[in-house]
């Protein structure tokens, strides 16, 4: 079981990480500590500059005696990215611009947060800490793999409509010192980040609203037949009694 320390950079309205903290034992993989830090020397966020740089995060104070600790920040970071490995035993999630995630309605802040969870979790296990070498897994082709190199909402967004592990990641990790159980049981729990039919459905309403009103057309006299028949033979076997 992997320990990980919550570490809460500057204001964040988006992210309640107690909720993170509370579900900490829904995962067979990692834990998160009881308590969450708070970067009391993060005084760059003062600064007029909007982007936070790797130099600057890597000032915080973090636990050492957890596996790795994990700072959630609303700000953008180097390169625009959505998370930044610090050093081997601290990464960074920016929460920032979540508005604008593409079927952001189905996507909640904490799955989102938790995509990087198990990403990096992985990644420390197979690599004996946030190892730099672990870039080898990062898929160019955005097919929804826990290691895509996602670097669009709407790319990322690829990953909640059909959470995986790629073949190809699975066969490099197979490589290292990692138990075969893991890959299989993170891929399980990443199942349960997908989103729903209801937002899938409300997307292609947004996309396609004639498609969309001829599927609930079709949908609505197949189920009035169904419900028609059902009723009628209901009746007929009660009145045959």
């Amino acid at each position: 079981m992997i320990n990980i320390q919550l570490i809460k950079i500057g204001h964040n309205d988006l992210l309640n990480s107690q909720n993170l903290i509370n579900k900490r034992n829904s995962s067979s993989i990692f834990k998160f500590n009881e308590n969450e830090l708070v970067a009391s020397n993060a005084n760059f966020l003062n600064k007029v500059e909007l982007t936070i740089h790797d130099d600057e995060l890597s000032s915080i104070n973090i636990n050492e005696k957890t596996d790795f600790n994990i700072g959630i920040i609303n700000r953008p970071l180097d390169g625009n990215y959505f998370s930044r490995p610090i050093n081997k035993k601290f990464i960074v999630v920016s929460t920032y611009d979540f508005d604008t995630l593409e079927l952001h309605e189905g996507i909640s802040v904490e799955n989102y947060f938790l995509r990087f969870v198990y990403a990096f979790s992985i990644i420390y296990q197979a690599y004996n800490g946030l190892n730099p070498q672990a870039n080898e897994i990062m898929q160019d082709n955005i097919t929804g793999c826990l290691f895509d190199k996602a670097t669009l909402k709407k790319q990322i967004a690829t990953f909640f409509k059909n959470p995986h592990i790629s073949i190809a990641v699975k066969h490099t990790l197979s490589g290292k010192t990692i138990d075969a159980k893991i890959i299989s049981t993170v891929e399980n729990e990443i199942k349960k980040l997908k989103i729903s039919w209801y937002y899938k459905y409300a997307d292609l309403m947004k996309k396609n609203p004639i498609t969309a009103t001829i599927i609930i057309f079709i949908t609505s006299l197949l189920l009035q037949e169904l419900g028609g028949n059902f009723l009628y033979d209901w009746i007929n076997g009660q009145l045959c009694k």
